[in-house]
């Protein structure tokens, strides 16, 4: 019989500890969604759509995030105020700073979104999409709402302050003007060919809006409109911006450039036509624009000297992207993302390098390497596989439609495995990394969603959103088990011929019986959201994803985390609880280093010895260790340590390296009885001399 030993110095891991045992690892992972640009006294600001705000002080050339307290925040506006800087969430939370990003107060909470601000001294104006415009007179400090009749249920698409009047644009009323700072408005519609604006902007003292494809400019405080043709009609104009070359318009479709004040356009978008949500600005006759939609195309922050002919990427120091999967070849790591394609590092993610890509390769979901060959595994443009580390590509798969995507990937032996989502047909393998495909779905439904592949010997369990799959003769034929598992599964692991799933709601289960009987493993865990389960050396590790609720007109949020056990499941510690992680894309581990994906943020690492959790071992109890039985236990327990080992004393330790019960040895004994019966449930180590042993109290 095998007993885990464990240090005692695992159990007083303090809070500064565990903060600096995460080490961020995006050196060259630059871009990702930018929500909105702004300018203000030469200093450009990105806002980020997960990792807060960056700042440049030489026209975009290199950024660095300002303001740590809003690394998990999605800021969509951001606008001066005598010294203040303002800012707006998505939440609905409104924050400022009084030393330049440095620190931030949160003020108050619309309970909707800001879509549009504006300002005059101390007077801060921001409208929404739900309940109207709120004003603030101390800079942000505090807030109030306008008007609760005229436009307090329009969604207001942007408001702009001139000449001391404020414009409201809204999606179903027109336009609407203020001159007391939005205590009454006036409608302000002659001229316009509809009440379905789409955009408000201002560019010196030119106004302009839009209706669908047509925009209308206003010399005169939009007492009379003319009209700008030209532009794409079907998705809208959603701003148009003057700078010292000519005229820029955004729309859904793309950048568009005018150099004859609006008589004739051309896209000059980077990646040609395009769905996508971005925002621009402008230094002199740089022009800077800023993608937030991932559609395809990769995101951050570019900019043209040529009025759109040709684009640089301009995101350095820009550390907002999502990495999705993760693969290791020896000492070379790659690792996919959202957007932005994929990057190789041979130093161990101290630095990355883009890999080359083809067109298609932008949302990379999972990935698998082996020696050279990589197979990358997009959300809905099928296969790519290299022979040569990334350097080339090619399709794989005729099976692949168009939109069919990979969810999962897992290698047995010579042989790979391969799960598409639900709008392909299931199960695939391949005995030539990727050349020919076999289909293996006899016994599945038609068109599943294959989430997650584990297989062992013969045996392949795949996990899908109501439960497993099981097959007994390599993919040939599958059989639904009869069991409760009747949840979304999400990852799966072979560990100690035990098959372990993490399960939508339900936590973590095992079953040594191929699927026919779950027990549960989530003793511990305090968020059941777990998305993926992994082995690192003698340990299993866990990921739980950020979950919200909505309490009191708000949403509620609880951080996602990273966990560990050393008892084969049976307790979980929380080895993230003083670094919250709001979301975990990935998880990834070898047999000592674990590599964690986290939304919108990056790639973090942390060597599983900084926890001690390399430290576990197993031995034989007659060699090495003292046997507790029953273990875990309730009562009473006893304690037996080798022959050759009489202690004076037996002490028991609680996770934080208290001690909580001393027992003295008989003499010439090696037995001692411990009554634990008035302890708390949770997991303790007793010491025997120099002997460690874990046990949990039940």
């Amino acid at each position: 019989m095998k007993y885990t030993l464990t240090l005692i110095v695992l159990f007083i891991v303090t809070t500064v500890g565990l903060f600096s045992q995460w080490k961020e690892i995006n050196n060259g992972v630059d871009g990702g969604p930018i929500s909105m640009l702004a300018e203000h006294n030469g200093i450009l600001y990105a806002c980020g759509n997960w990792n807060g705000l960056f700042v440049s002080y030489d026209s975009a050339v290199t950024w660095k995030s300002i303001g740590n307290s809003l690394l998990h925040v999605q800021v969509r506006q951001i606008i001066h105020s005598n010294g203040n800087i303002i800012i707006a969430t998505s939440s609905g939370f409104m924050y400022y700073s009084t030393d330049s990003g440095t620190t931030w107060n949160m003020s108050d909470s619309l309970g909707t979104q800001s879509t549009s601000m504006a300002v005059k001294g101390d007077t801060v104006i921001t409208a929404t999409n739900s309940k109207g415009v709120f004003i603030s007179t101390n800079k942000g400090v505090s807030w109030s709402q306008c008007d609760t009749s005229t436009l307090a249920t329009l969604d207001i698409s942007g408001i702009v302050l001139h000449n001391n009047i404020l414009f409201a644009a809204t999606n179903g009323g027109g336009l609407f003007m203020s001159t007391n700072y939005g205590t009454r408005w006036i409608s302000k519609n002659e001229g316009l060919s509809g009440n379905k604006l789409l955009s408000l902007s201002i560019a010196g003292d030119t106004i302009f809006t839009s209706v669908g494809g047509e925009v209308f400019f206003s010399y005169d405080n939009a007492s009379t409109w003319n009209r700008i043709t030209g532009l794409p009609s079907t998705y809208g104009v959603k701003k148009m911006m003057k700078y010292s070359l000519g005229l820029v318009g955004l729309s859904a479709t793309g950048v568009y450039y005018s150099s004859d004040s609006g008589s004739t356009w051309k896209n000059v978008s980077p990646f040609g036509y395009f769905f996508g949500s971005l925002s621009c600005q402008a230094t002199g006759s740089k022009l800077i624009i800023a993608l937030e939609n991932l559609n395809g195309q990769p995101s951050g922050v570019f900019a043209s000297l040529d009025s759109g002919k040709t684009w640089s990427v301009q995101s350095k120091g820009i550390h907002c992207t999502t990495v999705l999967s993760f693969a290791q070849s020896n000492s070379t790591l790659y690792i996919g993302t959202l957007g932005n394609g994929m990057f190789r590092s041979t130093n161990y993610g101290e630095l990355w390098e883009p890999v080359n890509r083809m067109y298609g390769m932008d949302n990379i979901h999972k990935l698998l390497v082996h020696g050279d060959t990589i197979l990358a595994g997009t959300q809905n443009a099928g296969l790519y596989v290299s022979y040569n580390k990334g350097d080339t590509w090619q399709k794989s798969g005729s099976f692949f439609s168009v939109g069919m995507g990979v969810l999962s990937l897992h290698k047995e032996n010579n042989t790979i495995y391969l799960g598409t989502n639900r709008s392909g047909d299931g199960l695939y393998t391949t005995t030539d990394f990727g050349k020919t495909w076999a289909e293996k779905k006899k016994g599945f439904v038609d068109n599943i969603a294959i989430k997650t592949i584990c297989a062992q010997g013969d045996t392949i369990v795949t996990g899908f959103y109501n439960g497993v799959y099981v097959s007994t003769n390599k993919g040939e034929n599958w059989q639904l088990p009869d069991s409760p598992l009747r949840k979304e599964v999400r990852s799966m692991l072979y560990y100690r011929n035990n098959f372990w799933a993490a399960v939508d709601s339900l936590g973590l289960v095992c079953t040594s019986d191929i699927g026919k009987n779950w027990i549960t493993k989530n003793n511990g865990l305090s968020n059941l959201g777990v998305h993926t389960i992994v082995q690192c050396g003698n340990a299993l590790i866990t990921a739980t994803r950020m979950s919200a609720t909505f309490q009191h007109g708000n949403w509620v949020y609880n951080n996602g985390g990273i966990w560990a056990s050393l008892t084969n499941g049976d307790t979980w510690i929380n080895i993230t609880s003083n670094y919250p992680i709001p979301d975990v894309t990935f998880l990834a581990a070898d047999s000592s280093t674990l590599y964690v994906g986290r939304e919108g943020i990056g790639l973090y690492t942390a060597n599983l010895a900084d926890f001690n959790l390399s430290d576990v071992n197993e031995y034989t109890a007659t060699q090495q260790s003292a046997i507790i039985f029953p273990n875990p236990g309730s009562s009473l327990v006893t304690v037996v340590v080798p022959q050759d080992t009489q202690p004076q004393m037996v002490e028991l330790f609680d996770i934080l390296g208290n001690s909580v019960l001393q027992q003295s040895a008989t003499s010439n004994s090696t037995e001692v009885t411990l009554n634990i019966s008035t302890l708390p449930k949770g997991t303790y180590t007793v010491r025997t001399g120099l002997l460690h042993t874990l046990f949990i109290k039940l």
